[in-house]
């Protein structure tokens, strides 16, 4: 049977031989009742503040950050935080944007020319005269950071537009053409967004 507070309660009564409380009487209990109660709530506590390195008090959480935002409100659900415990680290929006095993969530614009999943360097979107989109929601009058890796497996130097708009193929917020020079490295596109007032952006 799972430890609960009427549990607990129950065993200290029984130790002083006293009557034992029901779920129905708990939250009206009386004399001896009441101070076991606050008993074990004081000793939970005592225990919770003196011993913050028991693995079953810890637990984590997660918090979206935005630029120009310094202040956020505490966890509802924590008593205190360890603030040498946590760090900070991107939260992608797009779905599968690295194709580790496949090109799911990616809708294709069809070409002249093919779409395909390749699994070298851990996964590859591989387009040949197509384009492919995915929608992302995002929020108003903050600034999102863009970045977009491109290789050139056939060593030609092909062109790849790297587009985001309201729409598939829209350039409202970027339109710019990528060309590998580099093909062991293939190169990379890094493009600070501010948001004034789409909620939705399409990424080709």
């Amino acid at each position: 049977m799972a430890t609960t507070y009427l549990t607990l309660s129950n065993r200290v009564l029984r130790e002083l031989n006293e009557v034992e409380m029901t779920s129905s009487n708990f939250s009206s209990s009386r004399g001896i009742q009441t101070s076991i109660k606050d008993f074990i709530n004081k000793s939970i506590h005592d225990i919770y503040n003196e011993s913050v390195e028991i693995p079953l008090l810890h637990t984590s959480t997660t918090q979206d950050t935005f630029t120009g935002d310094s202040e956020y409100a505490f966890p509802t659900d924590m008593r205190r935080v360890d603030f040498e415990s946590f760090f900070l680290k991107p939260n992608e929006l797009i779905t599968n944007g690295e194709f580790t095993s496949n090109i799911t969530n990616w809708t294709t614009i069809a070409g002249s020319g093919s779409v395909a999943y390749n699994s070298g360097g851990n996964g590859r979107l591989r387009l040949n005269d197509f384009a492919a989109h995915q929608s992302f929601s995002t929020v108003v009058n903050q600034t999102y950071n863009l970045q977009v890796r491109v290789l050139d497996s056939n060593g030609t130097g092909a062109a790849l537009k790297v587009q985001v708009g309201t729409a598939a193929e829209g350039t409202q917020n970027l339109n710019t053409t990528l060309t590998v020079t580099d093909f062991n490295a293939g190169t990379m596109v890094c493009h600070n967004m501010y948001i004034e007032n789409q909620t939705t952006l399409h990424l080709v």
